[in-house]
């Protein structure tokens, strides 16, 4: 274990993560790798800095294990279910970062922080999920069992 400051707090870090949060929607609904990407965004929150967190495209790939067009339609997932925002646009030619706000969290640039907008998320409709499941059975069944397979006579 860490030893204390002379506060009296430990200098051991933690990422919060409440449990409206994982409870709601927005969270449910997410893929895996986006929710790997929001970790990292929340442990680069350290409580002062919202509006200021910076993770490019390249490091949410890294962390999310997948390609860089990947990562950003993970993070559009993050932006659509209300859990971040974007501050500035990072831009390659300069080498600068995006950077990001949680939603939950309070911003010394924006009054109107946090927005909470990941409360207002509502879940696709049931037939939109199954024709998703549907679409992945049969790419799966194309990959595994090819037409001249003797499994689709």
């Amino acid at each position: 274990m860490s030893k204390p400051f002379k506060n009296g707090r430990s200098a051991t870090r933690v990422v919060l993560l409440i449990y409206p949060i994982l409870e709601s929607d927005a969270w449910v609904y997410l893929p895996p790798p986006a929710c790997k990407i929001f970790i990292e965004i929340r442990r680069r929150f350290n409580g002062r800095n919202n509006g200021d967190i910076s993770l490019s495209y390249r490091e949410a790939a890294d962390i999310a294990r997948c390609g860089k067009s990947s990562a950003k339609r993970h993070l559009d997932a993050l932006i659509r279910h209300g859990l971040i925002d974007i501050h500035n646009k990072g831009m390659m030619r300069n080498r600068h970062a995006t950077t990001w706000y949680l939603t939950m969290e309070r911003c010394e640039y924006h009054p109107n922080y946090p927005t909470n907008r990941w409360r207002n998320f509502n879940a696709p409709p049931a037939e939109v999920l199954r024709k998703e499941v549907n679409l992945l059975l049969r790419k799966h069944e194309a990959q595994f069992y090819p037409k001249s397979s003797k499994y689709l006579m």
